[in-house]
């Protein structure tokens, strides 16, 4: 499993596994088609996630040392 917990755990994020990712990459099932509109809106909260998973990535490897 690949997520966090605390405040920004997502109930929704957490159905989906890496096998689940898999099987839709290679399949093309259950694929979505978004306007460039909603694309363009999803770019921030998109790059939040990633800077909020960089920052839990960097405070587990700095609670190891």
């Amino acid at each position: 499993k690949f997520y966090f917990g605390g405040e920004y755990l997502c109930r929704d994020m957490k159905l989906n596994t890496l096998e689940k990712v898999l099987h839709v990459l290679k399949t093309g099932e259950n694929e979505m088609t978004l306007s460039a509109d909603v694309c363009e809106r999803a770019v921030k909260p998109l790059d939040k996630m990633l800077e909020l998973a960089k920052a839990a990535e960097r405070s587990e490897n700095h609670d190891r040392k």
